[in-house]
């Protein structure tokens, strides 16, 4: 059986977009991901703008993973836990556990593409 395509998208932002904040009520809501901090931190922490990295089944999330970036010139930081914010990193809870695994991989990868 061939599984669908997951289109990986990259967003940047003090806030995430409307496909991420789907997604984080179907995880359960909490802090992470709520889009708040990563709009404080922004607001005040000079040259950090938000990344909302999002993965799509059929045109719906499925998992994803957001971290702060900071560019300093040609160089750019990632945080993906700053001041006690817990990692946004979500992975809807009907997807079964080899999909997780291939949907975490591309989030992971995205995070290493973008360190680089």
């Amino acid at each position: 059986m061939t599984r669908p395509a997951v289109v990986l998208d990259l967003e940047r932002g003090a806030r995430p977009g409307p496909s991420w904040r789907r997604l984080r009520a179907a995880c359960g809501g909490g802090l992470a991901g709520a889009g708040f901090w990563t709009a404080a931190l922004c607001a005040h922490l000079p040259r950090r703008t938000g990344v909302w990295a999002t993965v799509a089944e059929a045109g719906e999330a499925v998992g994803g993973l957001g971290w702060l970036e900071t560019a300093r010139g040609p160089f750019r930081t990632l945080e993906a836990h700053h001041a006690g914010v817990p990692c946004d990193l979500l992975l809807h809870p009907d997807l079964d556990p080899a999909r997780r695994r291939d949907v975490l991989a591309v989030l992971l990868g995205a995070w290493t593409a973008a360190g680089r």
